[in-house]
């Protein structure tokens, strides 16, 4: 692969990478991404895709590995915490789930985006629902629109968590 020795040209070199990992190349886009931290070590968007790859190869805990390392090296950018947070909620770890995505929250905050702010809550109720804080999932669903779904360990509903608050 030709990796840039600047800046200037990974975003499109990452995206490449990422197109191949999406057709299936998982076992090639890995190995571009190990290339990649030769050259770029500190760059977390480089260990982001790494994490994006383990996840698609079901490497779960790899994938959190790497994720982390991009978050030590850029602790203010809420995809990596999102995307950390549904690998811990897929592995059972409620409660390092709900402090990335309340993490995630803060950013919405701090950066005025709504972007992460739905599906991160979401995921907060949804966890928060696992280790039995039902007062925290209802609170969390005030800030869901009705009939929103998404899929965290199964097709799940605002009205699925609210229903399981009320069973409590």
């Amino acid at each position: 692969m030709n990796i840039p020795n600047d800046y200037d040209n990974l975003r499109e070199v990452l995206d490449k990478i990422q197109s191949r990992a999406s057709d299936g190349a998982l076992a090639e886009a890995l190995l571009n991404t190990e290339e990649l931290i030769e050259v770029y070590p500190n760059e977390p968007a480089v260990w982001n895709l790494r994490g994006y790859i383990f996840g698609q190869q079901g490497e779960i805990l790899k994938a959190i590995d790497a994720r982390s390392t991009a978050i030590s090296l850029c602790d203010k950018e809420p995809h990596y915490f999102y995307m950390r947070g549904i690998d811990l909620f897929s592995l059972g770890k409620y409660t390092e789930a709900i402090s990335d995505f309340s993490t995630v929250i803060e950013l919405c905050d701090y950066y005025k985006s709504d972007y992460y702010r739905a599906g991160a809550y979401f995921f907060r109720a949804d966890a928060s629902v696992r280790v039995g804080d039902y007062s925290r999932a209802r609170v969390d669903c005030a800030h869901i629109e009705d009939g929103m779904t998404t899929w965290t360990d199964k097709l799940r509903s605002k009205a699925d968590i609210l229903a399981d608050c009320q069973e409590r």
